[in-house]
């Protein structure tokens, strides 16, 4: 549905006549037809300051900056500039390249998006083939954003698709495939069915609810995002890595069988580029521009990055660890995100850790914890409620949401009967997590603590 008034376009007459679904289409990027005559002929390799949109609904994207314009790219010996068909791609550097469209005025409650891309390597941060947003505002809040998520990796095995009324970072893929492949992504707006469904390669992928809020597409945005994950103004960023041969959007949820009718036109349609493209990159280094990330074969437990150390695994199971402590007579306290702290022993003597007890048992009292320091000997917080010092009192402190805690064993059996809060009172934010880390002043005995930001991840 467009909520704009209804508009319908009648597709350029240099537009592929074969696509089956032209209903309700509000944008075409055919890579193809950007070498036709209608388009003048270009020679691979030139860069790209406008792709026109052959939906009829002139909605170009462009770039007027020359450093930042991607390459229009022919792949295999095939393709033709007289052709069109298949064997093109825009290709984008993942540095600073992009094209994007203003003044799209449109607003959206349903839609079907198809992207045909093969993405080269993902370095992380949200790297993008494209987003929708309302004029200046960032677009996970106002339209829509299609990125490989947060986290960097050596495959496409991330795909996080989200905007207004389906909001939050998602991986909605199932697969993972190597970069420098060619691949249908396409998802769904379901309004009567309030939810947002992805398909990858023709095959269901992952879904998520939608609260059917309106999305802004004022602004368009091919090859990267118009985001900021912090409180400033959102700008252009997350640029991709990868080559685009098509995309097109739909302004209503498209039916099973139009679904397949697309999907099986792509599919024919850019078959040949998706066997050469990974001859092409393979043989040589046009695309690679980043050094590609590598999956390392057997890898160890733990591999250091710099010379002179060596690791070995511990023989005890524990889970979701993420902060680690020795105390003055050698046992290693172990901190769990579930808030359970664990104390482990050396039993043989070889200076390996092979015992576990539960020094802590969380039962809720801590949410989030991250950060672990050892009290030392004779601190303040090793007292007892009448203020006298337990010799054989022991205990560590850990930050946690809400609040930071000073766990004590005052009877010396290493386990902790106390906790102590000794720091409380901000007002938390939404994640899982706001206080990090602890540190204890080796002198004055001084207790420091980190306290984030709701933009915990920028």
């Amino acid at each position: 549905m467009l909520a704009a008034g209804g508009l319908a376009f009648a597709a350029e007459p240099w537009a592929d006549p074969k696509l089956p679904v032209t209903s309700n289409l509000e944008l075409w990027l055919d890579a193809g037809r950007a070498v036709t005559a209608a388009n003048g002929l270009r020679p691979s390799g030139e860069a790209l300051a406008e792709w026109q949109d052959a939906s009829g609904a002139k909605r170009h994207v462009s770039q007027r900056d020359f450093k930042r314009q991607p390459k229009l790219v022919k792949i295999g010996s095939s393709a033709s500039a007289n052709e069109g068909a298949a064997g093109w791609v825009v290709r984008f550097d993942g540095e600073d390249d992009f094209l994007s469209a203003v003044e799209m005025n449109r607003r959206l409650k349903e839609f079907t998006l198809f992207v045909v891309a093969a993405p080269h390597s993902n370095l992380g941060r949200y790297r993008a083939f494209l987003s929708l947003n309302q004029a200046g505002r960032k677009d996970y809040e106002t339209g829509l954003n299609l990125d490989m998520n947060a986290q960097a990796s050596a495959a496409l095995g991330n795909l996080n698709l989200e905007g207004r009324g389906f909001g939050g970072a998602r991986n909605l893929l199932k697969t993972a495939v190597p970069f420098g492949t060619l691949h249908i992504i396409d998802a769904v707006a379901d309004l009567a069915n309030k939810q947002v469904r992805l398909a990858f390669d023709g095959q269901a992928a992952g879904q998520r609810p939608l609260a059917g809020d309106e999305l802004s597409a004022d602004e368009l945005v091919i090859g990267a995002r118009h985001s900021e994950n912090g409180t400033g103004s959102a700008s252009i960023q997350n640029y991709l890595h990868g080559d685009v041969a098509e995309v097109l959007l739909f302004s209503r949820a498209l039916t099973e069988d139009e679904l397949q009718g697309v999907r099986g036109y792509l599919r024919s349609k850019h078959s040949a580029l998706s066997e050469a493209l990974p001859r092409e990159l393979s043989a040589t280094s046009a695309a690679a521009n980043l050094e590609p990330l590598v999956v390392v074969s057997d890898a160890p437990p733990v591999q250091m990055l710099v010379p002179g150390f060596s690791a070995r695994e511990v023989p005890v199971e524990l889970t979701n660890i993420n902060n680690l402590r020795y105390r003055p007579d050698g046992q290693l306290y172990a901190l769990g995100y579930n808030g359970d702290v664990w104390l482990l022993r050396d039993s043989d003597g070889d200076v390996v850790p092979d015992m576990k007890a539960r020094f802590f048992e969380n039962r809720g009292r801590l949410r989030g914890p991250i950060g672990l320091a050892v009290v030392p000997p004779g601190h303040a917080l090793l007292k007892d409620e009448t203020g006298r010092l337990r010799p054989a009192a022991r205990g560590i402190v850990v930050a946690s949401k809400g609040k930071v805690s000073a766990l004590l064993d005052f009877d010396g059996d290493d386990v902790a009967e106390m906790e102590r809060v000794i720091a409380t009172g901000w007002k938390e934010i939404p994640q899982n997590v706001d206080a990090i880390g602890v540190a204890i002043h080796p002198d004055d005995g001084a207790i420091y603590f980190g306290l984030g930001t709701a933009a915990y991840n920028n």
